[in-house]
């Protein structure tokens, strides 16, 4: 198996960056306010892409989900509060892969940490798209 440690380090360094709340300047430079990256973060964090014939997800690699989604959760944990704000912000969709993608891997736990019964409150009453998904998903933990 060829090491991918690099590629997924690379890709998770700008999520660690602080993510600032709606009153800041300088959320809006953000890797997670740019659409493109939304759906290339959602695509990897989900394992694969959304089959129409299927209508479910083909997963890819499994594993490197798993991998990638750890990192993530670490990166986007280095700031305090990142989880939240991102959660609150234009990531909401990113968030709600990355919870199901760690809840997959056994680490809801560590998400429940972070993302708890106040969190989930502060998510819920967000008018953000997706807000709901990633209420629902934190609900399950």
């Amino acid at each position: 198996m060829v090491d991918k440690s690099k590629a997924i380090n690379a890709l998770v360094a700008p999520l660690g960056e602080a993510y600032g709340t709606e009153s800041d300047e300088e959320d809006s430079t953000h890797i997670l306010n740019l659409p493109h990256a939304v759906r290339t973060y959602r695509t990897l964090l989900s394992g694969g892409h959304f089959s129409r014939s299927t209508n479910a997800i083909d997963l890819i690699a499994p594993e490197l989900r798993t991998e990638l989604a750890k990192a993530a959760w670490k990166s986007i944990n280095s700031e305090s509060g990142n989880a939240l704000n991102i959660a609150l912000g234009e990531g909401t969709f990113v968030m709600a892969e990355l919870v199901q993608a760690l809840i997959d891997a056994g680490l809801g736990a560590d998400v429940k940490k972070v993302l708890g019964e106040k969190e989930i409150g502060e998510i819920e009453a967000s008018t953000r798209n997706g807000a709901g998904l990633l209420v629902e998903k934190l609900r399950a933990l």
